[in-house]
């Protein structure tokens, strides 16, 4: 089980606030991979601070543990609101996001249904639409949407699908230069990516 946080950049608001919080099942003798997404404002125990919504517990450990221990405390919280074992932590912030989406030459993004944030002034209509870094990341954090688009269950959607979007772009690709080339470009914006595994 891998704990996926998507967090905000310095220079954005709410920096230190995980946005993100994704549990990541792997089963490496089956090949099979399930995600759960953990609502972003979930009221939980943090230990050591009380109850809050679960994004402060990555800017209280980061604030006062160092880099690694935002994800570390999340992780604690995590476990003990789910019960499941959390091996590892991968965190990504934003720039990194927007990184990583334009190593591999963008994503090819199906909406199914179009809906408009107001609050950045972007529209997205349903259909197919190639998407930058830049463009993907405000597809994936939109929230500030009238109707159903707007829940924190349709930017976990988006977040999961965009997660699959690049996996199968790097897996389709077949061609072993184009996996070197993703993995050097993905080596470069290591600043961006922290994690606990080797």
């Amino acid at each position: 089980n891998i704990l996926l946080i998507g967090a905000a950049a310095s220079g954005f608001s709410g920096a230190g606030l995980s946005d993100t919080n994704i549990i990541m099942s792997v089963k490496p003798s089956t090949q099979q991979v399930s995600m759960i997404s953990i609502p972003r404002d979930l009221w939980v125990k943090i230990p050591g601070y009380g109850y809050n919504k679960l994004n402060a517990a990555h800017a209280f450990g980061e604030r006062d543990n160092g880099l690694d221990g935002g994800p570390a405390l999340e992780k604690q919280v995590i476990k003990n609101v789910t019960g499941l074992d959390i091996h590892y932590w991968a965190r990504i912030d934003f720039n990194g996001f927007e990184n990583v989406i334009d190593a591999v030459g963008g994503i090819d993004v199906p909406i199914e249904k179009g809906f408009y944030d107001f609050l950045h002034k972007q529209r997205f209509d349903a259909g197919v639409e190639h998407m930058n870094g830049k463009r993907a990341l405000a597809y994936v954090r939109a929230r500030y949407v009238v109707g159903p688009e707007g829940t924190d269950f349709a930017r976990a959607r988006r977040q999961q699908q965009v997660i699959k979007l690049v996996r199968d772009k790097v897996i389709s690709s077949g061609r072993p230069t184009d996996a070197v080339a993703i993995a050097s470009a993905l080596n470069q914006f290591s600043a961006f990516i922290r994690t606990d595994m080797t």
